[in-house]
């Protein structure tokens, strides 16, 4: 299974870090809106893939509670995966996961995984940006990352 994991990076022509004597994968993915640091795990005795992609930038302390708002107004439509806030470090993240006990875990069913990730963290990226730097209200910030969403 791990195997597809790093052939599914090979084929996208990303570059990659494996942790030795892990079933973990590091590698650095540049969106439209921002250098994102990603890692792709694999818990095979739990039969579990997860891949998180984390905003480079720290959410500066008194950004959080704005920042936190508009991750709960975005995860509320958001089927697959959700966003993260750590509290104390400030930590942003988008999650994906998935249980593949009775499903094979191909290169395929990886691949859309990771490129859903991808693709919402750095669309939502969009709005939680102006948010930390103060130019849009979490509310309007979702207005501004779902017009981006519909218009490509």
């Amino acid at each position: 299974m791990f195997q597809n994991i790093t052939n599914c990076f090979d084929r996208q022509g990303w570059k990659y870090t494996v942790i030795e004597g892990q079933t973990i994968v590091v590698l650095g993915i540049t969106g439209k809106n921002a250098k994102l640091r990603c890692i792709a795990q694999l818990e095979a005795d739990k039969f579990q893939f997860v891949f998180l992609s984390s905003y480079e930038q720290k959410v500066p302390e008194d950004k959080r509670l704005l920042v936190a708002e508009l991750l709960t107004r975005l995860n509320f439509n958001i089927f697959l995966g959700n966003l993260e806030l750590d509290w104390l470090d400030g930590e942003l993240r988008f999650k994906t996961s998935m249980n593949y006990e009775s499903v094979e875990l191909t290169e395929k069913v990886i691949e859309n995984l990771v490129v859903t990730n991808i693709m919402t963290m750095d669309s939502c990226l969009t709005g939680i940006i102006k948010v930390i730097d103060g130019t849009l209200s979490p509310e309007s910030a979702v207005q501004l990352i779902q017009q981006s969403e519909f218009s490509g």
